[in-house]
């Protein structure tokens, strides 16, 4: 029987939770899937005083003999922002390799 071993995206991006799925949770989780690698079981978005969003999260579920593979992916994706990190049993492994600018206008 394999082991599931559960890892989370750190995303240092400033997405809204419905962003977030978008661009994130459902194509991950359809390339996961497709591939039996495992399957995203959640996710969410950390929001400061204000409301505004700082960062967010997506929990993965996989197997321990699926966890390299699933972490060289996850390597791979030019899309996700520098800063960003999995995180595994309290152990952090940095990726990321996009940069963004964010413009906040008060009207």
């Amino acid at each position: 029987m394999k082991d599931e071993l559960f890892m989370y995206l750190r995303l240092n991006m400033k997405l809204m939770p419905i962003d977030r799925g978008n661009i994130f949770e459902d194509p991950l989780n359809e390339v996961l899937m497709k591939n039996e690698d495992g399957e995203v079981t959640g996710g969410g978005t950390f929001l400061d005083k204000d409301g505004k969003p700082t960062s967010c999260d997506i929990e993965i579920k996989t197997t321990t003999e699926n966890k390299d593979k699933v972490i060289s992916f996850l390597k791979k994706l030019d899309i996700i922002a520098k800063k960003s990190y999995i995180e595994i049993n309290g152990e952090k492994i940095e990726i990321g390799a996009s940069e963004g600018l964010s413009l906040g206008l008060n009207g």
